[in-house]
């Protein structure tokens, strides 16, 4: 039987978040829209799982996973803000797994997303939460990425450690 337990745990505890990001570039195939792909752990439980088409066509990969990571902010400081209000600490900074190392650069680097102006806004977005030390891009591998089970198709052996993983079959993750 799967399920998912998020035991009760003490208010002097720091609540750690363990968010992964993925997008794919015009992957509708209908309308060509970028697909953006995201799953959100709460203290080893998945909380969030979204993938959606995003709003408007982009131009390029960089501009689909920039608009993508800049979603994927706002997903998690929207948890971040209901832990808050619930009186919870919560363990900073929250690393956000991604698997383009690219993208790492670009948050990271707010000259580079000057340069591009297409993209510039949600760059600033992201920047805005990396400067104040709430949230801390890092790379993960593809394989690795658990955003993954919805964006690509899989073999059973990657889809079931994806599945185990999201059912809490594994060690948590700090």
């Amino acid at each position: 039987m799967l399920g998912l337990c998020l035991e009760e745990l003490g208010r002097d505890l720091e609540w750690w978040l363990s968010p992964y990001e993925d997008s794919d570039w015009a992957g509708d195939q209908d309308q060509r829209l970028s697909i953006t792909r995201l799953v959100i752990y709460l203290m080893g439980a998945p909380v969030l799982w979204k993938s959606r088409a995003q709003k408007n066509i982009t131009l390029s990969s960089t501009e689909a996973e920039n608009v993508s990571l800049s979603e994927f902010v706002a997903e998690i400081m929207f948890i971040k803000q209901i832990l808050e209000l619930l009186g919870l600490k919560v363990k900073y900074p929250i690393y956000m797994n991604i698997d383009i190392v690219s993208m790492i650069f670009l948050a990271n680097n707010e000259m580079a997303g000057q340069k591009m102006k297409h993209i510039d806004v949600h760059s600033h977005y992201v920047c805005e939460f990396i400067e104040d030390g709430v949230v801390k891009i890092v790379f993960v591998k593809s394989v690795e990425n658990q955003a993954d089970i919805f964006t690509k198709n899989t073999n059973i052996n990657t889809f079931e450690g994806h599945v185990n993983k999201m059912m809490g079959r594994s060690l948590m993750m700090t």
